[in-house]
Order: structure tokens, then sequence, then C-alpha cells
């Protein structure tokens, strides 16, 4: 039977590509070395790196900065368009074609955008980004 430090080296090894092992800390408190955090309360505590990857690191947008989401891609398509209404297949359409927004693990991307987009119009109401000009059919609200 492995114990749980030793389990937990086993799990953690392959899933952060680097863990190291430390003494535990006197005071009982956690502490950072080397951009590492360490782990207290066991000795030979284990540490893992204090920044994880993220799963959608390499995925930005078209600016090349931090990757946008749906509704923000969903405005500056609205916003290229003139502020024309547009239907939401209309509106995903855009945003992946102009390399705004790239879907990640949705089926239903359209879907979640039109309720997105009447969640805010019901909850926020004249303040909302969006307006509601005709069946599915959305424009900016300005």
């Amino acid at each position: 039977m492995l114990s749980l430090p030793a389990l937990y080296l086993l799990i953690a090894l392959p899933l952060f590509g680097r863990a190291q092992v430390f003494e535990r800390q006197p005071g009982g408190i956690a502490e950072e070395v080397d951009g590492v955090v360490v782990a207290d309360g066991v000795a030979g505590a284990l540490a893992v790196p204090a920044e994880l990857p993220r799963a959608d690191d390499g995925a930005a947008g078209a600016s090349g900065g931090k990757r946008i989401g749906l509704v923000s891609a969903a405005i500056r398509v609205l916003q290229d368009a003139g502020n024309e209404p547009m239907s939401c297949p209309d509106m995903v359409k855009q945003a992946t074609e102009r390399g705004y927004w790239q879907p990640l693990a949705g089926k239903t991307p359209v879907s979640t955008l039109y309720a997105t987009i009447l969640r805010e119009i019901r909850d926020k109401g004249e303040s909302s980004r969006f307006k509601k000009v005709d069946r599915g059919r959305f424009m900016l609200n300005r």
C-alpha cells in the first residue's frame, strides 16, 4: 500500500511536469521557493509550480493578446458590421472567420451565445450591451 505523499507524487509528477520534495517549513505556513509553492503540513511535502499552464494558452485571438470570449467577439463583430442587426449563427461564423474567437470544446456555441445575450438583456435591462430587434436578431444597445 502506497502512502498518501507517494500516491500524490505518482499523480502530480505526470500532471505538473516538475515536482520537487521539500522538508516541512517551520512555523506551519506554505512558502514559495523559486516560483514553486511548498505545500506544508507533511514532512517531505510535495511542491508544484505556482503557475500552472492553462489549457487554452496559445489560442489567442487575432490581436495576438489574451483570448477573448464569445460574447466579446460578438460585440466586436457587431461593431465591425456598423451595428446592423445580426443573428447568433452569423455572429459566431463571423467571429471564427475573422479570428476573434475559436471554439474549444463546446458543441453548441450558437445556442450558448443566444442564451447568454437573452440572459444579459433580461438581467440588465436598459444597461445591457445588446438589444433584441427581431426574433433571433440582436444589435448593440448604443
